[in-house]
């Protein structure tokens, strides 16, 4: 059989390869399906030798992924996503508690302390809701429990209003919670998101009002005392790290892993100032630290742990169900942030900050103003058409995006690079648990 030379250009770009060591798999990139191969096909991938002379591939292996190709198609191509606000950030309370030293929104204020009025407040889920089968509010701030009484008003306007259904989320620092308000939450099925980030981060990023002592045992002790509580609502973890914490990344997550059943999800700081902001170097290290966590937990065939990590875990939800155009986030989109003044803003991140308003509780939603993020999440512009994510992703975080560029449309190297890791990791434990637990992929 004669051999073919490694041409970049050739029928093999559909292809991603990838391993954990013991496995082999190929993700057909245009329909996100994977398929298992033998090691050799697997290392056809390379374009060098380890000689640094050009690799050759037998013929037959292209022509298998050439017929693997056909048959599975070219997949959907990029399509413009509806406006569709099924979601928003109901920002009750811009202030808070602590002083969270990478806080985006300042000291939780947004730059000014305000509380939203019940009025304005069911106004803006009344006209964004109207006419829509389903409809989601998360509980946001600052501390979205220091105005718990609108957050009892907007549920209660909520389940009167029959022609839409509503769920609902919070999140809080958990330093105000008790046993009335874990009550309420649990009666009305709202689920809620603790901000901690692990003894050691917490104690360096999560500061009380004085900005001297630290909430981490606070929290902690919070959590413990209405762990059953917390557990019967769901309760999932949101870690942030800065880039003063990046060191204790690792044992933040196996730490919280390890205290809590709660599902996990983290979050880097992206921020203007450089002193919390993750940059390029510190990337590498999260990646690091999340690829060891991941490894060991693969290892120690612990998958269900493993798919705590809410993060890997969602990856691997998209790869088994074969999903493709998937949006990172769907800002502007599906989803919006509406401040204590009834402004609309693109996200929460861009709650108070004038170029990203999209709109307002009076005058409703600029949707010609959006059409432009609308138009870049569909568009098939560099560098994402030459990236294996585009269809995973479609563009970035708008507010990293910013940050980095100072454009909304240029993607953030920072936010590709740790995304790129965690898809990684997630093709690799994929392997693994569908070689060990198959079934356990049906739960995602």
């Amino acid at each position: 059989m004669q051999d073919k030379l490694w041409n970049p250009g050739s029928q093999l770009l559909p292809w991603k390869p990838f391993s954990n060591g013991k496995q082999y798999g190929l993700l057909h990139l245009p329909t996100s399906t994977i398929i298992q191969v033998e090691k050799s096909i697997f290392e056809s991938f390379e374009p060098m030798e380890p000689s640094g002379v050009p690799r050759t591939i037998p013929l037959e292996v292209a022509s298998f992924l050439q017929r693997a190709h056909e048959a599975l198609g070219p997949g959907t191509p990029l399509t413009k996503e509806p406006i569709n606000i099924v979601s928003i950030a109901l920002n009750v309370e811009e202030s808070c508690n602590l002083r969270c030293t990478y806080c985006y929104a300042g000291d939780g204020n947004y730059g000014h302390d305000s509380t939203m009025h019940s009025d304005l407040a069911i106004k803006a889920v009344e006209s964004l809701s109207k006419g829509k089968k389903r409809f989601h509010i998360a509980f946001f701030g600052g501390e979205p429990l220091l105005n718990f009484p609108l957050i009892k008003e907007v549920v209660a306007w909520c389940e009167q209003n029959k022609e839409t259904s509503y769920t609902f989320g919070m999140t809080t620092n958990a330093t105000l919670l008790n046993s009335t308000q874990l009550k309420f939450l649990k009666d009305h099925a709202i689920s809620i998101k603790i901000s901690y980030d692990g003894d050691k981060a917490q104690a360096k990023q999560r500061l009380l009002m004085d900005k001297k002592q630290n909430a981490a045992a606070l929290v902690k002790k919070k959590m413990i005392k209405f762990k059953d509580e917390l557990e019967e609502l769901n309760m999932s973890i949101r870690a942030t790290i800065s880039k003063n914490a990046v060191h204790d990344f690792a044992d933040s997550i196996e730490g919280i892993l390890s205290d809590f059943s709660a599902k996990l999800s983290y979050s880097k700081v992206a921020s203007s100032d450089i002193s919390q902001s993750i940059d390029e170097q510190d990337v590498e290290l999260l990646g690091d630290a999340l690829s060891k966590t991941v490894h060991s937990l693969i290892e120690k065939k612990d998958f269900k742990k493993l798919l705590r990590i809410t993060n890997i875990a969602a990856s691997l939800r998209i790869i088994h169900r074969g999903y493709v155009n998937r949006m990172t986030c769907g800002a502007g989109i599906g989803y919006m942030s509406v401040s204590t003044k009834g402004e609309y803003f693109l996200c929460h991140r861009f709650t108070e900050s004038a170029e990203e308003k999209i709109g307002d509780v009076r005058s409703g939603l600029d949707l010609k103003k959006l059409e432009q993020f609308q138009d870049y999440r569909s568009g098939n512009h560099a560098p994402c058409n030459t990236c294996w994510m585009q269809k995973y992703c479609r563009g970035g975080c708008f507010q990293e995006n910013k940050l980095k560029h100072g454009s909304w449309f240029e993607p953030s190297v920072i936010f590709c690079r740790l995304q790129e890791i965690e898809l990684s990791l997630a093709l690799e434990a994929y392997l693994a648990i569908n070689a060990e637990d198959p079934k356990l992929l049906e739960s995602l």
